[in-house]
């Protein structure tokens, strides 16, 4: 099915979930128009969206509940999790002590020579192992189809993976330690500045603002930097989540098609999460801390890493990055097994506008006193009877 999901892509086609059959698609355009930001629209909800929200947001899922097993494995498995987390957070310092040590004096937005990188980068993804495992309890990390990271660096292909939890950003540096793109005031936050520099990331402008540090960022089309970055050998494979956020349902939402304008060869990356009490993936809900609790009282929790061919665009694709993104869209969701979500981030925006909650029994949803009240402003200022929902 994914075979011939890629066939019908390759020849500028949709392949149809329903029928099994390619379906042909016309490029919106011949040739890729620049596209100048427009100012953002206030967010707006009506009382029928949230109801419809309640019933359909990938965002929302109650198919995991805090049942009396799960209370038990909590209860069990809390002082093993108490142990755990003072040695965490030792271990956690002394890698990030090494790693700054290995960066220092290296400047921001250039490589690391390649004695640090090739010391940088084992480091850091066999140390993202041993949190997986021994932290998170995914004791078995099967990867497939590594034989196709070589082909993906011979092409500088663009990783791009499906974006389920807050663990994911760990599995890839596991499997490829791979760089990416962040706002340059990432560079001054404690930590997660000295990975991300570390893991050689793209620092670019913090657009409105007047922060010092936007002089070491750099400069012009975020689309033209990740091109060059992406094509530069010095730096590790360029990584992208296009959902830009997670959820809890399995899905694919809709792809932002940043990284795709940039026509770069992709190399999708599926990221299965698989689990019968709890699942991983992280969506709208009233407790992170509780969340991550949940998974640090499994026996055990189970991912497989696949990795698909690198994707080729089409010179319809490579014109249109829309076309390009929903036809990789609709590639790693086939072989994920998965619907097409016709939400994204944007609805994620609107879902927290709302108040929209899985509260942390994990089996019902809320809405906040807040968010009722965001949603009855929304209907005055349109013109709608004020309304509880």
């Amino acid at each position: 099915m994914a075979d011939d999901a890629r066939r019908a892509m390759l020849a500028g086609e949709h392949f149809s979930s329903t029928s099994g059959r390619p379906v042909p698609i016309t490029a919106s355009s011949d040739t890729a128009q620049p596209s100048q930001p427009a100012p953002k629209p206030p967010v707006v909800v009506t009382v029928e969206e949230v109801e419809t929200m309640k019933q359909n947001s990938p965002f929302l899922d109650t198919s995991y509940p805090m049942t009396a097993y799960e209370w038990f494995k909590l209860v069990l498995l809390l002082p093993w999790t108490i142990i755990k987390l003072p040695i965490a957070l030792l271990g956690f310092i002394l890698v990030w002590g090494i790693t700054k040590l290995i960066i220092l004096g290296s400047p921001i937005n250039q490589p690391l020579s390649p004695v640090r990188s090739k010391m940088m980068r084992p480091f850091l993804s066999f140390w993202a192992d041993i949190l997986m495992r021994l932290g998170f309890s995914f004791w078995r990390l099967p990867i497939r189809g590594k034989e196709n990271i070589k082909a993906a660096e011979e092409a500088r292909a663009i990783i791009a993976f499906n974006h389920v939890s807050y663990m994911d950003p760990y599995v890839m540096v596991k499997v490829f330690a791979p760089c990416g793109l962040a706002k340059i005031g990432v560079v001054k936050l404690p930590f997660l500045g000295d990975f991300a520099r570390a893991l050689q990331f793209l620092f670019v402008q913090r657009k409105g603002t007047e922060d010092k540090a936007n002089k070491l960022a750099i400069q012009g089309s975020t689309t033209e930097r990740i091109a060059e970055r992406a094509a530069d050998p010095r730096y590790p494979l360029f990584m992208v989540a296009p959902e830009a956020t997670t959820k809890s349902a399995a899905c694919l939402l809709k792809f932002s098609s940043g990284a795709f304008a940039a026509q770069r060869p992709i190399l999708p990356v599926l990221l299965h999460y698989r689990a019968k009490c709890f699942h991983p993936g992280w969506g709208s809900i009233t407790s992170t801390l509780f969340h991550m609790l949940r998974m640090l009282s499994q026996f055990s929790n189970s991912l497989e890493v696949e990795i698909l061919p690198v994707y080729v665009p089409s010179s319809k694709e490579k014109a249109d990055p829309k076309l390009y993104a929903e036809n990789v869209r609709v590639l790693m969701a086939q072989s994920l097994g998965v619907p097409l979500a016709d939400a994204g981030i944007l609805d994620h925006i609107r879902l927290k506008h709302a108040g929209l909650f899985v509260d942390s029994s994990g089996g019902r949803i809320i809405q906040t006193p807040r968010g009722q009240k965001a949603v009855q402003e929304d209907m005055s200022s349109q013109g709608h009877p004020s309304s509880s929902s």
